[in-house]
């Protein structure tokens, strides 16, 4: 039987080079697209000529595909099922947990880094998700792993310490943790360092209109819009902190293209120390990964870099899956 495997919109790309790169000998099929680009793969894959046989070893498709044409899937029993970012599944009230939990699987697998996000209860409802078996009418079956009820009873007299012994002793045949310390990642160990910079001049002059304005709040004497207004206060410290020109107002006028290049980096310390940084790192033949929380200060290093003559890359949420596997692969293949 076929393999299903159903992951993020995002990662789809990924998961076709990877099954690519591994294992070239089986026939994996995306599963995406318009209506009638499914009815295509359909017509050629799930149902050729009428023989009622599927010729994919592996369909991969996205969380809203596999929801729209969960009667097409159900149709088709599976030798297992992989649901990459598992913890969607946390919810068993969910379409999504309902749509899969209906498949005729085999065998089935969650992959997530974060099985336990909020409480005991979204754990138990994963181990549900993995462990219910179903007949062949189709009826839910027999269930290997309690419910969260049926722990608490079992545990309401053992402490903590024997609780937290006893889950581990029920997720132990269910769950296969992949540790970094068990991998040859034949990388170097990272080197974290933390530089402190002060801020530029025209900085300190809207941190400082910054507090002035909201002084009220800060003091407690506002207290009606307090919980609104530092919350944005704090944001609007933040972007005095990352470069003045996120407010539209410090832009000054300028000339000539160069004098507008010097202001960019004169008006906020950190793209101050940034150019000196970039300049050694460009010596000794370094690539650099720059992150940022706000798309308009990546503007801003757009309209930096662009000045500076230095050749990059930029991916944000605007960046579409397969554009962006096109963007990480011309930056890792650069010598």
């Amino acid at each position: 039987p076929p393999f299903l495997v159903v992951v993020p919109l995002s990662t789809l790309p990924n998961w076709k080079r990877e099954l690519e790169q591994w294992a070239p000998q089986l026939n994996a099929v995306m599963y995406i697209g318009s209506k009638e680009d499914r009815k295509v793969i359909r017509k050629h894959e799930f149902d050729p000529e009428g023989r009622k046989v599927q010729l994919f070893d592996v369909l991969c498709t996205s969380y809203e595909v596999a929801l729209t044409d969960i009667n097409m899937l159900s149709r088709i029993k599976w030798g297992s099922l992989i649901v990459d970012e598992g913890h969607r599944l946390k919810n068993d009230k969910s379409h999504l947990f309902v749509a899969l939990e209906g498949l005729k699987v085999s065998h089935k697998v969650l992959m997530t880094g974060t099985p336990l996000q909020n409480n005991l209860e979204e754990l138990f409802i994963l181990m549900s998700f993995l462990t219910k078996t179903r007949s062949r009418e189709g009826r839910r079956g027999g269930q290997c792993f309690p419910t969260a009820q049926e722990f608490d009873e079992e545990c309401q007299t053992k402490t903590t310490e024997e609780k937290v012994k006893r889950l581990h002793e029920l997720l132990a045949p269910h769950v296969l943790r992949r540790l970094k310390k068990d991998q040859d990642l034949s990388i170097l160990p990272k080197i974290e360092r933390v530089v402190k910079v002060t801020l530029s001049a025209v900085q300190r002059e809207y941190y400082a209109a910054c507090l002035t304005k909201n002084f009220r709040v800060l003091c407690g004497k506002d207290k009606e819009h307090r919980t609104v207004s530092i919350k944005n206060i704090f944001m609007q410290l933040r972007k005095c902190c990352n470069h003045a020109y996120l407010f539209d107002s410090a832009r000054p006028p300028s000339e000539t293209d160069a004098d507008a290049h010097e202001l960019l980096v004169s008006a906020s310390g950190k793209l101050e120390l940034l150019e000196q940084l970039l300049a050694e790192l460009q010596k000794g033949g370094h690539r650099v990964l720059i992150f940022s929380q706000f798309t308009m200060m990546l503007d801003i290093m757009e309209e930096y870099l662009t000045g500076a003559g230095l050749n990059y890359l930029r991916m944000d949420g605007s960046v579409m899956s397969e554009e962006r596997q096109r963007r990480i692969d011309s930056f890792n293949e650069r010598s």
